[in-house]
């Protein structure tokens, strides 16, 4: 039986997680830098984040459905070690993911390395907590 509950509660954990990840306390300023962000004013960036509502509401359906999955799998193939398992489906499939975005995207090569670290670095952490959560919770 899933747990909706666990899986919003996760789902909204990833994005406190993401939201403290890309704030200057962590790697913010590095991330602003490899999006080119650090170019626009103070006007267009707020412009910005007013537009950004509706990409939020797909990130969080996208997050909900990503925990949805990776609850599932721990539940039936994960057993008692939800975080290795969790770890597992990071490493194939996630970090894949996330080093071909990079270097298929628009992204300087010069900030490959830096942009790869922040993204896989952070679905690693989240996989890690919620397979310690699906697996003890």
């Amino acid at each position: 039986m899933i747990n909706i509950w666990i899986l919003i509660g996760m789902s909204v954990l990833a994005f406190i997680i993401g939201a403290v990840w890309h704030s200057p306390v962590l790697f913010g300023n590095t991330w602003m830098k490899i999006m080119g962000a650090d170019k626009y004013s103070k006007e267009e960036l707020k412009r910005m984040e007013k537009e950004m509502g509706k990409f939020y509401a797909l990130q969080f359906f996208l997050t909900l459905l990503t925990m949805f999955v990776l609850y599932q799998n721990i539940k039936y193939f994960g057993g008692q070690n939800g975080v290795s398992y969790a770890f597992f489906m990071w490493l194939g499939y996630a970090l894949p993911i996330q080093v071909s975005s990079v270097i298929w995207g628009s992204t300087d090569k010069k900030w490959w390395c830096k942009q790869i670290g922040i993204l896989a670095g952070l679905q690693l952490v989240i996989f890690i907590i919620a397979g310690y959560i699906f697996t003890n919770f």
